[in-house]
This record gives C-alpha cells, sequence and structure tokens, in this order.
C-alpha cells in the first residue's frame, strides 16, 4: 500500500469510527446531544446526522477498497467529494450562523462535537489529500454531483411538508423553520444552501488538483 494510500485508510477509518460514536451517543443519551432536540431515528431528519452517516459509510467503503485492490476508483472519489462538501457545509453554516446565534459550545455538545466539528475537518483534510484514481484529473461534472445530496434533502423536506403539512411545534415537520416566512421564502433558503453547496464543492475539487498526493 502506497504512502498516501495509507493515509486516506487511516483518515477513513478515523471518520467511520467518529460517526459510529456519535450515533452512539445519540441513540443512548436522547435530547443530550447538544442541538439535536431528536434522539434515536428521529435524529436521522437532520442535515447534520445524515450527511455525518453519509460520511462514514464512504469512509467504511474507502478502506474496503483499499484493503481489497489498494486503489481507489473514480466513483468512490466523487462520493467522498460529496460527503466532504455536505458535511463542510454543516460546519460552515454553524460556525458561520448558528454559533454566534446559540453559541458554539452549545452548538459543540455531545454528539455535535463530532458531528459539527470533528467529522467534518476530517473529511475537508481527507479530501484535499485524496489521490484522484487513473490519469488525468477530477472532472469538473463532479462538482455538479456534490450538491446533489443537498438537492434530494431539499426535496424530501418540501415532500413532507406538502403531505403531512407544517404541524405545531414542537412535532412540526419544518423541524429548520424555513416556511415561517411562507414557502417561497423556504424554496428560496434551499436553492441558496444548493448553490453554496456547488460553490463550496468547487472550492474543494480545486483545492484538491492543486495539493493532493499523486499515485
Amino acid at each position: 500500500m502506497k504512502k498516501n494510500l495509507r493515509l486516506t485508510f487511516v483518515l477513513n477509518l478515523i471518520i467511520t469510527v467518529l460517526v459510529i460514536a456519535g450515533m452512539v451517543i445519540i441513540f443512548t443519551r436522547r435530547g443530550q446531544s447538544g442541538i439535536l432536540l431528536s434522539g434515536g431515528w428521529l435524529s436521522l431528519r437532520y442535515y447534520t446526522t445524515l450527511s455525518n452517516v453519509f460520511c462514514g459509510l464512504t469512509g467504511l467503503l474507502t478502506c474496503i477498497r483499499i484493503l481489497r485492490s489498494g486503489k481507489l476508483t473514480k466513483p468512490l472519489f466523487a462520493g467522498k467529494l460529496m460527503t466532504a462538501a455536505a458535511t463542510g457545509l454543516t460546519f460552515l453554516v454553524v460556525l458561520l450562523f448558528f454559533g454566534p446565534l446559540y453559541g458554539l459550545r452549545f452548538m459543540y455538545m455531545g454528539s455535535n462535537f463530532l458531528f459539527h466539528l470533528v467529522v467534518p475537518l476530517l473529511a475537508l483534510v481527507d479530501f484535499f489529500l485524496l489521490p484522484f484514481p487513473g490519469s488525468g484529473k477530477a472532472p469538473f461534472r463532479f462538482t455538479l454531483l456534490a450538491a446533489l445530496p443537498t438537492v434530494v434533502y431539499g426535496v424530501c423536506y418540501a415532500l413532507n411538508l406538502f403531505i403531512n403539512g407544517i404541524g405545531e411545534w414542537p412535532y412540526s415537520n419544518d423541524w429548520y423553520g424555513f416556511v415561517n416566512w411562507g414557502y417561497p421564502i423556504g424554496f428560496a433558503i434551499f436553492g441558496i444552501f444548493i448553490v453554496v453547496t456547488w460553490l463550496f464543492a468547487w472550492l474543494l475539487w480545486g483545492i484538491n488538483r492543486k495539493l493532493s498526493f499523486r499515485n
């Protein structure tokens, strides 16, 4: 196993273990995982939880792939860009918006210390150092694919509101409060998040092309 792949393996193993640890905290300490107001299975409605679980699964697949063949695949590389962009978006939103609003100490309580800070940072470092498999460089279309998880989440969020209604707190289906100012504003917010995710993926893609170790 080459040196750069050994580093990738170690980083992804750590990410996988930390995601498992975060989910254990959520399922065993209901209501004590920081800003996540719902423990157990209900926590899977949050973008933070889903993006980190996706990151952990991708990390596990990366470790398995490296052990089995000693190399990565282009689809796996695209998946790593997806997870880095998704968890990185969570990191930025918490740091720049929710942190100043609620306090970073509160935002980094319990599992959120892992899901809002540690895992996203490790995912970013991992992608910066990730070698693109094969010849050439990562194609630009991968940045568009990286926005796909945010698009899917937004569509599912909107469908849930249309089918089940908004509801009332604490049982609201608008748990992020996106449609507090009406559906048009809520959809505009989702649109902004999609664009920001793509721009962030484009930035990560550019950094990877310049800084990552190559085979």
